[in-house]
């Protein structure tokens, strides 16, 4: 399913100077990842399929009880990748780091440092992956959908009598084929509309990223008494990660490489007739083409103490704010949840009068009525187009103290205690 292997190199230099301590390093990662898409590849579709015999009630076929639609075969939905693909990918990390410890007076230290990251994004060499381009995307190029009709005449229809429609010629696919509608109509419009294939004309990562970025980081400790019985100590320092694997992996079963389809509302007997000639709009999973690097800036300020028995006190102030976060579209998604598709409908969408289904049984719940969804998308002729972006944020503060005493023989004991004071963040994960 997946195979790991990775080369590491860390190197550092000290040099004592007096009242500094100078430190140079170098530290490099280079990783190959084989993986299977669809098996271990979070968020994609699994090439062997998925389906929900879920209770849905704006299903037609719908039996109100899973059991029942699982012996029958009626399904709420039916996922899957058309091919099982193989991503090779690779990514070569390397930082190097400057940093000096100068003990400025008897009483004051300083440290300050510089690290230079190049992260290199982590990206499939067979260049299978593609992206979306929302302003490649063209309406006069995307594909046609089959409509609701009704083989009975108009008005509500049986779900028997349910047809599909070419919108253009109003011909149908005949009894039996509601399966079709929302599908593309063969041989009309272009399915890679707005999507570019890695390497053709963009990146062969896929996505680009500041090549070169910058640590700082400062600290100083100062000794009030000349004694160390009391000291202040700060620091304040910007760190960066990389961005995680599973964001990117998905992107190999995209068009033209591979095509992730959803049918809903519909039977395993009707996949297994003929689902083979339809061709639901493909589903997508992007990583944001212009990316910016994942960072945090965290800092600290407080005093360390040396009380009577043996004992001492440190209280600090303690904070971290985390930017350009992921914000994890189906990446680890917690329960409950939902994705960042980029092709949802519009809120109201379904409300309105041109996208209800004259085909449905009346109902009063508004939106009931509505059209499938894939014909509600504003990105015609594409589903789902699920996107991981790095442009969230998290904050946290918080008073942190330690309390510890030494004893005879060895002994020693110790008490933390930590009061968060600040926790937000507009990230799709929940704040613990």
């Amino acid at each position: 399913l997946c195979m790991q292997n990775t080369k590491d190199l860390s190197l550092s230099l000290t040099k004592l100077w007096g009242a500094h301590t100078i430190k140079v390093g170098y530290q490099s990662q280079d990783s190959l990842k084989l993986q299977n898409l669809g098996t271990v590849t979070f968020g994609a579709l699994p090439f062997e399929g998925r389906v929900s015999f879920a209770n849905d009630t704006n299903n037609p076929l719908d039996t109100g009880f899973g059991y029942a639609n699982a012996a029958l075969g009626i399904f709420q939905n039916f996922q899957q990748q058309n091919a099982l693909y193989e991503g090779d990918y690779r990514y070569h990390n390397k930082d190097f780091y400057v940093q000096d410890n100068w003990k400025l007076t008897s009483k004051l230290t300083v440290d300050a440092g510089m690290r230079f990251t190049h992260h290199g994004p982590q990206y499939d060499i067979k260049q299978q992956a593609s992206n979306f381009f929302p302003d490649q995307w063209s309406a006069s190029k995307a594909p046609l959908l089959y409509q609701p009709g009704c083989s009975s005449g108009t008005g509500a229809c049986a779900a028997a009598n349910r047809v599909a429609v070419n919108p253009v010629t109003g011909a149908s696919l005949g009894p039996g084929s509601a399966l079709a509608i929302g599908t593309i109509v063969p041989n009309t419009g272009v399915v890679t509309n707005g999507i570019i294939q890695a390497g053709h004309g963009i990146a062969k990562e896929n996505y680009i990223e500041d090549p070169l970025v910058f640590g700082p980081r400062v600290g100083a400790a100062y000794d009030l008494t000349g004694t160390q019985r009391m000291v202040v100590r700060g620091s304040v320092g910007v760190f960066y990660d990389r961005l995680q694997g599973d964001s990117i992996f998905g992107q190999i079963g995209n068009p033209p490489t591979g095509q992730g389809s959803t049918v809903v509302n519909s039977t395993l007997q009707s996949i297994a007739a003929g689902t083979a000639a339809l061709q639901p709009p493909p589903v997508l999973l992007v990583y944001q083409y212009d990316a910016k690097i994942g960072g945090s800036v965290n800092w600290n300020a407080g005093m360390q103490m040396i009380l009577p028995w043996s004992s001492s006190l440190d209280v600090s102030y303690v904070a971290s704010h985390n930017y350009n976060s992921v914000s994890f579209g189906s990446i680890s998604l917690p329960a409950g949840q939902m994705s960042l598709d980029l092709n949802a409908p519009d809120i109201g969408t379904a409300y309105l009068p041109q996208y209800q289904d004259p085909t449905a049984a009346v109902s009063t719940v508004p939106g009931a009525m509505a059209v499938a969804t894939d014909l509600l998308r504003p990105y015609r002729g594409l589903g789902s187009i699920v996107s991981t972006w790095p442009r969230f944020y998290t904050q946290y503060d918080s008073i942190q103290t330690s309390y510890n005493r030494r004893f005879r023989n060895g002994w020693q004991a110790g008490v933390n205690w930590t009061l968060g004071i600040r926790n937000k963040g507009n990230t799709f994960s929940p704040l613990h």
